[in-house]
């Protein structure tokens, strides 16, 4: 046997940071172990937030939400918050036909006050992030402007919550036993229909059932998937009528395991914006794990983060 190892302390101008969160372990005497506290809205909210004017017309969101490359835009009057709109509701308004074609169909002006949503629900600067995912999860909404007692100071999205997780999950401030595998977390009633379905009665059915993903099956097999977005597109731009899904979906469908964990899944949706991704093995499929699916584990998660910072 050789001679034992010397281990040596760490130098004086790196100290050790017992400052972690939860999963830092006990520190060593002398260095009193800090835990974090629970995550605020301000640390991923983003600050400098699009907004409308609640005179603003069709034409202006879509420039918005085009050129700003966001999916929600905040509708303002006399400073305060009377609205919000999403790309899926100018989707359906527009079929993001631009203004000449619009006009040249005879398609009437649209404001964005004929077709946003009101009232908003939103969030305090202060509040956790855990907060904001049960309001997300419970209205089932993607996102949340954020206020302070002057007004508008941000916006937190499903994208902001999924990417702390993530980050959370890797550097250990949400432990492993908070970062389950998809299997756990993933529907397995999943609705699907085949790649030859007219779009039309895929749209009816999803608006009906409030379904936004909708899996392609061919033989049993996942063949592709499309959105409610995808849906809403065709709807804005009279195309629906006689189109099969299959020309619809995506050349590529990203997939997960059912033994990955959820912080991969939540980071594959936020890479590539996506809000579902089909659980498979090889190509049957197996379940569905969809944004809102994590956005619910996301409170429970974040809420253990904060329950550990108060003992």
């Amino acid at each position: 046997m050789g001679p034992a190892a010397t281990i040596s302390p760490p130098a004086p101008s790196a100290p050790l940071d017992y400052s972690q969160g939860p999963s830092a372990g006990p520190a060593p005497p002398g260095h009193p172990r800090r835990v974090k506290s629970a995550m605020r809205v301000s640390e991923i909210m983003t600050e400098e937030v699009v907004t409308l004017s609640s005179n603003s017309s069709l034409d202006e969101a879509m420039e918005r939400l085009d050129l700003e490359d966001v999916r929600h835009l905040p509708v303002l009057a006399d400073g305060r918050v009377v609205g919000i709109v999403s790309d899926r509701d100018v989707l359906e308004a527009s079929g993001w036909l631009p203004k000449a074609l619009r006009e040249a169909l005879e398609a009437p002006a649209t404001f964005v006050v004929d077709f946003m949503r009101a009232p908003v629900v939103t969030i305090a600067v202060s509040d956790s992030v855990a907060a904001a995912c049960r309001k997300m999860s419970d209205w089932g909404i993607g996102c949340l402007p954020v206020l302070d007692d002057s007004g508008l100071v941000g916006i937190v999205s499903e994208t902001d919550v999924l990417n702390a997780f993530a980050t959370a999950c890797r550097t250990s401030t949400i432990t492993v036993n908070s970062d389950p595998l998809v299997a756990s977390l993933m529907s397995t009633e999943v609705v699907s229909t085949g790649p030859e379905t007219p779009a039309e009665e895929a749209f009816e059915f999803c608006r009906s059932r409030g379904i936004r993903h909708l899996p392609l099956l061919e033989a049993g097999r996942l063949v592709g998937i499309v959105s409610d977005r995808d849906l809403r597109l065709m709807v804005g731009r009279g195309q629906l009528e006689g189109t099969p899904l299959r020309e619809l979906a995506p050349r590529e469908t990203r997939t997960i395991g059912s033994e990955a964990r959820a912080s991969r899944a939540a980071q594959t949706m936020v890479t590539h914006r996506i809000g579902a991704l089909p659980v498979v093995d090889g190509d049957l499929l197996l379940g569905i794990l969809t944004s809102a699916d994590l956005i619910t584990h996301c409170a429970a998660a974040f809420a253990k983060v904060g329950d550990a910072a108060k003992t």
